[in-house]
């Protein structure tokens, strides 16, 4: 009884993490998740040793990082980044990292993402000035946000030394350690989406 309900139970959740990555894959920087299983030596010497033995259990989730597709769609402040990294955003309680390059110009004049947030540059949130408009803004493969000869801030780019040790907050948000961020090797591309990786 306990091996078929585990298998049923471990069914059900991969039919919600399908169901789930088929809602999302349309969203631009979205990373798919993934489902391993318990090996059967585990369940093994699980039950060698007098305990509960499941059969079939479902181990961890996990995403996958690798890189989508690059759609491009000539909008200035469509930007996706070439590399293995991800633009900082300022969450209510900590620094977010994301894929998810789609951005505007908030009420309040500061760079935000399609989640609403703040984007971080190296010294905090970007504001753009009242007189400079979307289509006037530059993002050049640094990251640096220029508007003709006026140099408006530089976007906080961000990559990990292990990707699996982030944790997803968020449908394209992620928690990291600093512990495990390094130097940035990355280029921006302007007027670029990167699609969901979902295939």
């Amino acid at each position: 009884i306990y091996s078929a309900a585990s298998a049923l139970r471990t069914s059900e959740l991969q039919q919600d993490v399908i169901s789930t990555n088929l809602a999302h894959m349309n969203v631009p920087g979205y990373r798919r998740t993934m489902t391993t299983n318990a090996t059967f030596d585990e369940e093994l010497q699980a039950q060698m040793a007098d305990e509960p033995g499941y059969g079939h259990l479902l181990d961890t989730l996990a995403n996958d990082f690798t890189l989508g597709p690059m759609q491009s769609t000539g909008r200035a402040l469509d930007l996706a980044i070439a590399g293995d990294g991800f633009f900082a955003v300022q969450g209510a309680d900590e620094t977010l990292f994301t894929r998810n390059g789609v951005l505007h110009i908030g009420s309040d004049g500061q760079l935000v993402g399609s989640h609403g947030m703040p984007m971080l540059g190296e010294n905090g949130p970007i504001s753009i000035p009242t007189d400079i408009t979307e289509a006037q803004l530059t993002i050049t493969p640094d990251g640096q946000i220029v508007a003709g000869d006026r140099n408006l801030g530089q976007l906080r780019l961000v990559q990990f030394e292990d990707n699996s040790l982030l944790r997803q907050v968020g449908t394209t948000l992620f928690s990291g350690t600093l512990a495990n961020q390094r130097q940035a090797d990355v280029t921006v591309q302007q007027g670029m989406r990167e699609q969901s990786n979902v295939a």
